[in-house]
């Protein structure tokens, strides 16, 4: 791991964030959705201000990809999430 250094430890958080958030709408549960909104907001503050300087650009690309990744599917299944749950589907 020490190619990756603390950027292991942020995607961990950031996935941690993503099933947090995938659990929360669910569950229809507004705290857990809120705190997971919290935890990936803290994730890419801690992303941009400790990770960048602490990594190797290899490290820095690989990062980039996987939150880039991370945010893209969360970003086309939040919308139906929040549809289902409003329909009672989920």
């Amino acid at each position: 791991m020490p190619l990756f250094g603390t950027g292991a430890t942020t995607l961990v958080w950031g996935l941690f964030g993503v099933g947090l958030l995938s659990y929360g709408l669910r569950r229809d549960t507004s705290v857990l959705r809120t705190l997971a909104l919290i935890i990936l907001i803290i994730t890419l503050v801690r992303l941009f201000f400790i990770d960048l300087i602490n990594l190797a650009p290899v490290g820095r690309v690989l990062l980039f990809m996987g939150f880039g990744l991370i945010f893209l599917l969360l970003s086309y299944f939040f919308p139906y999430s929040v549809g289902a749950i409003a329909r009672g589907i989920l």
